[in-house]
C-alpha cells in the first residue's frame, strides 16, 4: 500500500531505487554481458580520444605552416590564393577526420553491442542443450 505525501508523490516513487524486482534481472549472466560491453565501449573511448589529440597536434602543425606561408607571401593576389588553398586544405582535413571519427565510434558501438549479444546468446544456447 502507497501512502500519498504533502507532495501527491507516491512514498515509492520518491526513491529512485525503490524497484528493485527490475533491478533482479541484474543475474550473473546479464552483469557479465555490461561488463564486456562496457569494456569494450571505455576501449572504443581510448581510441576516439587518441585519434582527437592525433588530429589536433597535426592542426596545430598545419596552423603554424599556414601561418608561416602567409607571412611569406609577397602580394595581395599571391596572399588570397594562399588562403583559400589552406581553407581547402582545412576543409578536407575536417572531412577526412570527421568520417574517421564516425568509423571509431560506430566500430566502438559494434563491438560494445556484440559483447552483450554474444553474451545474451551463451544462456540460450546452453538451455538448448539440454
Amino acid at each position: 500500500m502507497r501512502k500519498e505525501g504533502n507532495s501527491g508523490r507516491s512514498a515509492r516513487s520518491d526513491f529512485p531505487g525503490s524497484d528493485f524486482m527490475a533491478f533482479s534481472g541484474f543475474t550473473p549472466p546479464s552483469m557479465e554481458a555490461a561488463l564486456r560491453a562496457s569494456n569494450a565501449w571505455v576501449k572504443g573511448m581510448g581510441s576516439l580520444n587518441e585519434e582527437i589529440i592525433s588530429f589536433s597536434q597535426e592542426q596545430l602543425g598545419k596552423c603554424v605552416e599556414a601561418s608561416q606561408s602567409l607571412m611569406r607571401c609577397g602580394s595581395v593576389e599571391q596572399a588570397i590564393t594562399t588562403q583559400c588553398d589552406i581553407a581547402r586544405n582545412a576543409v578536407e582535413s575536417y572531412y577526412r577526420e570527421a568520417n574517421k571519427l564516425i568509423s571509431l565510434t560506430s566500430d566502438m558501438a559494434r563491438e560494445a553491442l556484440a559483447q552483450s549479444n554474444a553474451q545474451a546468446q551463451a544462456p540460450a544456447a546452453a538451455a538448448g542443450e539440454d
